[in-house]
């Protein structure tokens, strides 16, 4: 598989477990009907989530949509950035779901999940070119 098409990817995982965790979030009055009974912090997708739980996921299919074409038409190195840009975003999210639940656990997942996500699809920073940017020494 192509380095594109993997950068394409990379968000995926992240994103659609940010996209399940957010509507597992949501109480059991949310559930009955009563979409003004929103838990999410992201204001675009909170306002989906007032509508319907059905125009949250055709939001967060159209944001995938988007980043697969954004990753796609953006020069490889300033891709592989954006990549790994939403796969901490969707992580820090997916997290903070999993710090609201029992054991307060979500910073570990939080170094997981966005490990996990850019282990195995190149989305290293150093090696998208950016090793000056984040090097500490």
């Amino acid at each position: 598989m192509s380095d594109r098409l993997w950068t394409c990817h990379a968000p995926l995982p992240p994103k659609i477990l940010d996209m399940s965790l957010t509507q597992a979030g949501q109480s059991a009055v949310y559930w009955q009907d009563e979409y003004g009974h929103v838990n999410e912090d992201n204001p675009v997708m909170r306002w989906c989530l007032t509508q319907h739980s059905g125009a949250f996921v055709a939001a967060s299919f159209a944001a995938i949509a988007f980043y697969a074409t954004l990753l796609d038409w953006l020069p490889p190195k300033l891709g592989k950035a954006a990549a790994w840009f939403v796969v901490l975003v969707h992580s820090l999210g997916a997290a903070t779901w999993l710090m609201a639940g029992p054991g307060n656990s979500g910073l570990p997942w939080l170094f997981a999940i966005v490990r996990g996500s850019t282990m195995g699809v190149g989305l290293d920073m150093a090696a998208a070119g950016f090793g000056d940017v984040v090097r500490c020494d």
